[in-house]
């Protein structure tokens, strides 16, 4: 499916894409609020700017995917293979990571993680999450994968 096909189908109320084959898709600047992507391959996706709130990314595969200054809030990527995406600066307020994939590589940098559950989430970095690149971001009631819950107040 191309992204037109897609963001056609959406704009006539479809909302339920799961189980697709989107590898390199270029969602960047959509609005897709409230769709249902779980067990879909999106490996190589641009989400760029993206609208997600809300979105059903459960189980699903984003590795290597840019999803810089996307609204993620109140998603659910439970399950999802995230490792090596890009997600800086981007709303993950009340998002929902439990038992994600991170893998080597997940840059926070500027994320807004109020009330994010990471709880059992594998985050592989050499040192654990004393290398987490969470610089500028917002930590308010934010569940990490040790089950310990930080609120950093600047």
């Amino acid at each position: 499916m191309t992204a037109n096909e897609l963001l056609e189908r959406y704009k006539a109320g479809q909302r339920d894409f799961r189980g697709l084959n989107l590898m390199g898709i270029d969602l960047s600047h959509s609005v897709l609020c409230g769709a249902n992507f779980s067990f879909c391959n999106l490996r190589n996706a641009w989400m760029k700017q993206a609208n997600l709130r809300g979105t059903n990314l459960r189980n699903t595969t984003i590795s290597r995917g840019v999803l810089a200054y996307a609204d993620l809030s109140g998603a659910d990527l439970s399950h999802a293979d995230l490792d090596s995406c890009a997600f800086f600066g981007e709303n993950l307020t009340g998002a929902n990571f439990h038992k994600a994939l991170m893998g080597h590589q997940p840059c926070l940098s500027g994320a807004n993680l109020t009330n994010v559950d990471f709880t059992q989430t594998f985050i592989g970095l050499p040192g654990g999450l004393d290398n987490l690149s969470v610089f500028g971001a917002t930590l308010c009631n934010t569940k990490f994968p040790n089950g310990r819950t930080w609120t950093i107040k600047s």
